[in-house]
C-alpha cells in the first residue's frame, strides 16, 4: 500500500466523523429554535428596545453550523446560549488571550461573542469544543467560570487556528482587568 493511500484511509475515519447524517442535518433546525426560545426568554439582548428578531437570526446562524450532537448535549444539560455584546470590548494584557466564549456553571449559561451585527466567526466551534471537553461527565464537576477563546499558532508551513477551552476564568487577564464579564448577561 502506498505512503498517500495509507495516510487517506487512517484520515477517513476523521473526516466522516465530522460529516452529519441526513437524519442530524434534518432535526437541527428544530434543535436551533429550541436553544433560541430558551436564549430570548432569559438572555439581556443588549440592545434598546430588544431587537429579538435580529438577535434570534444571529444566534441561528451560529447554531446552525454547529454539529447536532452539539446542540443535542447543550440541551440535554440544559444549557443557555446567549449571544454576549460586552465580550466585544475587553481590556486586556499584551499576554492575554480575549474571551470569545465563557461557561457560568452556577446559571448554566454559555455567552458567545457578538458584535450586534453578527456572532464571532468562531463560535460553533467553541460550541463544538466545549461538547468535546466537558462532554464525558466532566460538566457535572465544573464549579468556576470557564473562558473559551481563540489562537493561532504556526504549525509546519502554516497556521493553523486552535480552539480551547479553560478552568479557572477569574484568573485570567481578560476576566480580572474585565470584572463585569463576572456576571452572565441575564434579564
Amino acid at each position: 500500500m502506498t505512503f498517500l493511500k495509507r495516510r487517506f484511509l487512517l484520515a477517513l475515519p476523521l473526516v466522516l466523523s465530522a460529516c452529519e447524517s441526513d437524519e442530524d442535518i434534518a432535526r437541527k433546525e428544530g434543535l436551533a429554535d429550541e436553544l433560541i426560545k430558551s436564549s430570548t426568554v432569559s438572555c439581556d439582548l443588549q440592545s434598546e428596545p430588544p431587537q429579538t428578531e435580529h438577535y434570534t437570526a444571529r444566534l441561528k446562524s451560529v447554531l446552525m453550523d454547529t454539529m447536532s450532537k452539539t446542540l443535542d448535549f447543550i440541551i440535554e444539560n440544559d444549557i443557555t446560549v446567549c449571544l454576549d455584546q460586552r465580550l466585544g470590548s475587553q481590556s486586556l494584557g499584551f499576554f492575554d488571550y480575549k474571551a470569545d466564549a465563557l461557561f457560568y456553571p452556577e446559571t448554566k449559561t454559555l455567552t458567545l461573542s457578538d458584535n450586534g451585527d453578527y456572532a464571532d466567526f468562531h463560535s460553533d466551534n467553541l460550541l463544538s469544543e466545549f461538547k468535546r471537553q466537558y462532554g464525558d461527565g466532566e460538566l457535572a464537576s465544573i464549579n468556576q467560570l470557564q473562558m473559551g477563546y481563540t489562537y493561532s499558532r504556526s504549525r509546519g508551513k502554516g497556521r493553523k487556528t486552535v480552539h480551547n477551552w479553560e478552568d479557572n476564568a477569574e484568573s485570567k487577564g481578560a476576566i480580572e482587568n474585565n470584572p463585569y464579564l463576572l456576571t452572565p448577561p441575564l434579564k
